[in-house]
């Protein structure tokens, strides 16, 4: 009977080795252990790797300047968490909890960076994630990068409808329905996956269409001054290069109406509006009807905006703000305070931006900046019709400068001009309709003949044009002065700060026969 039991015993034991074993080879087989080590090219990448359950779908798109993309899949039965991405001992941190079957688009901050030359490059990375058992696993691979200068297209990554997730640090932005959810997290930081058709919002709330991310509640209960987050977009949205297209709104009697209402302390970029219908009463823009203290970088704005108290193509009030890469066409209308690129800018910066739309105001009307009070303006242009009555200019309608303590100057104009036909009736300029105190302008030019204006400044006081470097513009007069001859009417004006000159290496390009442009 003993040894019965005990051969019993013996027998089970060996089957439980020949099991384990046969578990192992199958894990090896099957791909079920931690760590591999895998070679592919890009169309190979849409396989599994690692422990069965994560597929790539798509490739890594990588651009020369060390960002990147990469698409994940859940594809077993749990939730994990991925804790990190390292790439050439470089760490992307994260936190994303990745449910069963959902897919998550991974923004690389550090990846392999491509060399100017380079079409595609090896790259290994170790993804690093944890079970819901507190499991930490990690897997290893190599894979071949698509870089920027690749003559083959990249291919966009699948994504789904919708990927609205608040669990993810960067939350992405896939639809119309994504885009509409950010009002109830105004804080969070945002990506835009996809292109987004908003033609439906013509018919959203009541045909009220769109309604502003952000405002100051429906007392005005938030103070400009005082930083009330309450209401306000106070998060970040970078746009991706990506566009929202037909975007509708029609308040009539809405303050703070734009894509954002309202953004305080925000941080906007790489994001293009086109062909929106936007109407309201007070602080309209493309983009934001106010900013507070933000900074708008890369943004791209068409189609027509209608109000009546501080209208601009991109923004309404810029206050305290930074923009810097900006450009607006389209037709820009309203009564006081109206610009093709801002209304009215205070104590703010405008850096690297252009306006080619129609711009039609009553008082105060320009063809960038209606009204620039105590602002810097560097490196700007306006080529539209420009119709206004007090107050216009081709670039800006009126203009205040002033000094602080100890030596700082703001209202400052420099390396900028107008070009497009101006009318008004009182204080016109081809370049400034009024420019007030202590408003400076360094190499700022106008064309007599396009704008039909015979003066820079519309108002007696103004001696930024003649006595500060201020001159007629003919595209010749732009050269760097080593390329000036004797033929040119209009030589190149300098001042004794070598910063006031125009930059053609980095800033500005040529245009044979025709004034620069922004690079």
């Amino acid at each position: 009977m003993t040894q019965t039991a005990q051969g019993t015993i013996e027998y089970l034991i060996g089957m439980a080795i020949v099991i384990v074993i046969g578990l192992i080879v199958v894990g090896i087989s099957t791909n079920l252990f931690d760590t591999q080590q895998i070679t592919q090219t890009n169309e190979q990448l849409k396989g599994q790797i690692g422990t069965g359950g994560i597929s790539i779908i798509g490739a890594i798109t990588n651009t020369t300047n060390d960002t990147g993309l990469l698409n994940f899949k859940n594809n077993i039965s749990e939730t994990f968490t991925l804790t990190k991405i390292t790439i050439e001992d470089k760490d992307n941190e994260y936190n994303n909890l990745i449910s069963p079957g959902n897919n998550e688009l991974i923004q690389l901050t550090n990846t392999c960076k491509c060399e100017p030359t380079q079409k595609t490059r090896t790259c290994e990375f170790e993804i690093t994630y944890k079970t819901k058992h507190d499991l930490i696993k990690k897997i290893t691979q190599k894979i071949i990068v698509q870089c920027e200068e690749n003559s083959e297209p990249t291919k966009e990554p699948i994504l789904p409808k919708n990927c609205f997730n608040t669990k993810n640090d960067i939350i992405q932005i896939c639809s119309l329905q994504d885009l509409n959810k950010i009002r109830e997290q105004l804080d969070r930081n945002y990506i835009l996956m996809k292109d987004i058709d908003a033609s439906e919002t013509i018919n959203w709330n009541d045909r009220l269409g769109w309604e502003p991310l952000g405002s100051c509640g429906p007392n005005n209960e938030c103070d400009n001054e005082e930083n009330d987050f309450t209401y306000t977009f106070n998060g970040q949205f970078n746009g991706n290069e990506k566009i929202i297209k037909n975007l509708y709104i029609n308040r009539p009697s809405g303050t703070d109406v734009g894509f954002i209402g309202y953004a305080s302390m925000a941080n906007i970029s790489n994001l293009k509006i086109i062909d929106t219908n936007i109407t309201g009463l007070e602080y309209i823009g493309g983009i934001i009807g106010y900013t507070y203290q933000s900074t708008i970088k890369n943004v791209h704005t068409t189609g027509t905006i209608n109000g009546t108290d501080h209208v601009g193509g991109l923004i309404g009030f810029a206050y305290e703000s930074n923009i810097i890469r900006a450009h607006t066409s389209g037709d820009i209308n309203g009564d006081y305070i109206v610009g093709g690129l801002i209304g009215y800018t205070y104590d703010s910066t405008v850096t690297d931006a252009y306006s080619t739309g129609k711009v039609t105001g009553n008082n105060t009307t320009g063809g960038l900046i209606g009204w620039s009070l105590y602002s810097n303006i560097t490196n700007t242009y306006t080529t539209g019709e420009i119709i206004g009555t007090d107050y216009t200019g081709g670039l800006i309608g009126s203009s205040s400068g002033i000094y602080e303590v100890p030596h700082t100057l703001l209202g400052i104009i420099k390396n900028s001009y107008s070009a497009g036909k101006v009318t008004g009736t009182t204080n016109v300029g081809g370049l400034i309709g009024e420019a007030n105190n202590n408003s400076n302008m360094f190499n700022c030019y106008w064309d007599v003949n396009t704008t039909n204006q015979n003066e820079c400044c519309g108002d007696e006081i103004c001696t930024g044009c003649n006595e500060k470097n201020g001159a007629v513009l003919e595209p010749n007069a732009f050269l760097p002065k080593t390329e000036l001859s004797k033929d040119y009417n209009v030589p190149m004006q300098n001042n004794t700060d070598p910063n006031n000159n125009w930059d053609f290496e980095n800033t500005w390009k040529k245009i044979p026969g025709n004034y620069p442009q922004l690079k």
